[in-house]
């Protein structure tokens, strides 16, 4: 009888286990060849080897491949809580398909909400991780959605190449840093040291064009807390060999999570010094968005206990060469974003004048026109405004002449401010600006194809006004010599700045190569947001450079790199 009860269970057992196979669903299955799971709100069932652990869930891949480019062998899955499994462990799961999505406007992440879990074996090796490189699979270099997600492409459109590996182990071959480490734990990244990549400048930064925001950029994502080991400094060009990781997706990017210690081979990369010098009948003028300096350190910048001020006095002293003429943006008021109704910024202008007098020598002046308060954008209580500092040694402020463009165009953000200096004699008119902000631009890589470029309606209608300033100086002096210059927050090639260029001005940033070109570095693309245009007269007067200091580096006084022009008179 026990023998018959015996065999009776284990027939039972093995109905168990034929029912499982029955509903057992694959995990390429589940994310099928789409971005939305064909099984969305489904319950399903199915087993892979657990390959990494966060706080809330864990990744789940199949042990082996389905050879199927278009379909992802790996999954999220969410358990609210860090779950009592280790990496290695094989284990079915049970659960509702869902697509999370981390931030409004963002792509969703295929994910299996756990109902129950069971522990098949452990201790297994991982599978084997995808190579991302040019002997593995290659990532579009140009195209990041040319379909508005209506084709699931991922040989053609980067959005679709990154997701058909979502959840995945991908190793990138041969890692470049092409944008320094963030605060949040970010680095920017390109395969086989930069080799197939498009737009590579010679300084090892990813450009922009503008039919190519460069798909081919890898997010890594470090987990600080088990990262500990990795240098702090990471700048542009520095390898960091092979790394493998899981991919996901996080705040509109794609992002390669990494948990696991790597070195890292340090670029000789340094900051530029300007060829450009102040000359007896050269004058020079830079622009430099300093990045909210203030005065106040109770305010939680710490501008003065960082060296901000210091930092900067020697970056104009030693890497600009102590222009004649610098236009600043993003100048706090002397209580930063302390909201106590002062505007003025004297103390802020006077302690970076001290500081550069104590290198140089040169008693700088400055001009400026403050703003109402909490009118002009920037933080709250800040007042950030446009202003100048000038060498009375060599260029001579004219009386009464400075003023601002006070337009409805320029309503809650910095309104231009125009001042004359002579030189040698001869006038020239300057316009500093800091147009409206990308705010309400979506992501690259966000449900959103093409992307949205945020305000981009705004900096059009200040373009036309700045258009039409300088309109009106050329009807009354057709010898009219003037430069504007400043922080525009838009990219050469998009419409604003052709409004602003119009058929008065040349783009000086359009005298430099394109893979060249950038003061600012985003997500890993390198672009120019900081301009200086000269009236058609000076055209053939004028050498121009970007100065790299800032953007490629980590801890560094400001976002933006600064610009300068020499003029011949």
């Amino acid at each position: 009888m026990k023998f018959k009860l015996l065999i009776f269970s284990l027939f039972s057992l093995c109905l168990s286990c034929k029912s499982v196979a029955q509903n057992y669903t694959a995990i390429p299955e589940i994310q099928g060849q789409t971005h939305i799971s064909p099984y969305l709100n489904q319950e399903v069932t199915t087993k892979g080897i657990v390959t990494e652990i966060n706080q809330n869930g864990f990744y789940l891949q199949n042990p082996l491949s389905d050879n199927n480019q278009l379909t992802s062998e790996g999954i999220f899955v969410f358990t609210k809580s860090k779950s009592k499994i280790n990496i290695g462990d094989e284990v079915i799961v049970e659960g509702k398909v869902t697509e999370y999505t981390p931030k409004e406007n963002n792509l969703s992440v295929t994910t299996l909400n756990l109902n129950s879990l069971s522990i098949l074996s452990k201790n297994n090796p991982l599978p084997p991780a995808i190579i991302i490189g040019e002997k593995g699979y290659k990532p579009p270099t140009e195209i990041i959605d040319n379909d508005n997600l209506t084709i699931f492409d991922p040989t053609e459109d980067g959005i679709d190449f990154y997701e058909s590996l979502e959840g995945m182990r991908v190793t990138i071959k041969d890692t470049m840093a092409i944008s320094p480490l963030n605060k949040y734990g970010e680095i920017f990244t390109v395969t086989d040291k930069g080799r197939k990549t498009d737009n590579l400048s010679s300084r090892q930064t990813l450009v922009i064009g503008e039919k190519d925001f460069n798909p081919e950029r890898i997010q890594l994502q470090l987990d600080k807390e088990l990262l500990k080991e990795i240098p702090s400094n990471i700048k542009v060009g520095d390898y960091l060999g092979n790394i493998t990781g899981i991919m996901s997706y996080n705040f509109g990017n794609y992002e390669v999570y990494i948990s696991q210690p790597f070195t890292v081979k340090s670029s000789k990369l340094v900051p530029q010094v300007t060829s450009l010098h102040p000359q007896k009948n050269q004058l020079t003028i830079a622009s430099y968005n300093v990045h909210n300096l203030d005065t106040n350190d109770n305010d939680g910048d710490k501008d003065i206990e960082k060296g901000q001020f210091k930092t900067i006095a020697s970056q104009i002293v030693n890497n600009l060469k102590s222009p004649d003429i610098i236009a600043l943006q993003e100048i706090q008021d002397n209580s930063g974003s302390e909201d106590n109704g002062i505007v003025e910024a004297n103390l802020t202008y006077q302690t970076l004048i001290k500081e550069i007098s104590q290198l140089a020598k040169i008693n700088y002046q400055f001009i400026d026109i403050p703003p109402n308060n909490n009118e002009d954008g920037g933080e709250p209580g800040a007042n950030i405004r446009v202003g100048y500092l000038y060498n009375p040694n060599r260029v001579e402020l004219i009386n009464n002449s400075v003023t601002k463009i006070d337009d409805i165009a320029f309503k809650d953000t910095r309104k231009p401010l125009v001042t004359k200096f002579k030189f040698q004699g001869q006038e020239i008119t300057l316009i500093n600006n800091h147009f409206s902000s990308k705010g309400g631009s979506s992501s690259l890589f966000g449900i959103s194809q093409p992307p949205l470029n945020g305000q981009e309606n705004e900096r059009l209608m200040q373009a036309k006004v700045v258009n039409n300033y300088i309109q009106t100086l050329v009807n009354d002096n057709q010898n009219s010599q003037v430069i504007v210059l400043g922080d525009f927050n838009d990219f050469e090639f998009n419409n604003p700045l052709k409004v602003l260029k119009g058929n008065l001005l040349v783009n000086l940033t359009e005298t430099i190569k394109p893979n060249q070109r950038y003061t600012y570095i985003y997500e890993g693309n390198a672009q120019t947001i900081d301009h200086i245009f000269v009236t058609k007269n000076l055209e053939n007067q004028v050498k121009y450079e970007q100065i790299h200091i800032n953007t490629e580096f980590t801890n560094s006084p400001s976002d933006h790199d600064p610009v300068i022009v020499k003029i011949n008179l």
